[in-house]
């Protein structure tokens, strides 16, 4: 597969089933996305796998947690500079305005 045919077969799930992931399907995605690039080249992961009772202890602090903060908790760092945006927003005003310029 290339770069295109990955974008363009992608999808988005966020509608799971209640049954568990074979440990060597976990090993598998985990390889895989051991060697996958990270916003701002970081690689700021930690990987837990739970399953049974930590599973569900996990879930319950999460549920715990979601009224006080529907989006999460936030993360522990910057991976951008905090006014990125601003600028990208400036520039891409910016480049609306040369265009139009150029298009009269």
């Amino acid at each position: 597969m290339n770069v295109v045919e990955a974008i363009e077969t992608r999808m988005s799930c966020r509608a799971f089933r209640n049954t568990p992931v074979p440990e060597a399907t976990v090993n598998a995605i985990l390889e895989t996305a051991r060697r996958s690039p990270s916003g701002g080249n970081l690689q700021p992961w930690h990987v837990h796998v739970l399953t049974d009772a930590p599973l569900a202890d996990f879930l319950a602090i999460i549920r715990s947690k979601l009224p006080d903060s529907p989006r999460g908790e936030g993360s522990e760092y910057d991976i951008y500079p905090p006014n990125l945006w601003n600028h990208t927003a400036h520039g891409a005003s910016s480049a609306a305005r040369i265009s139009t310029r150029r298009s009269t």
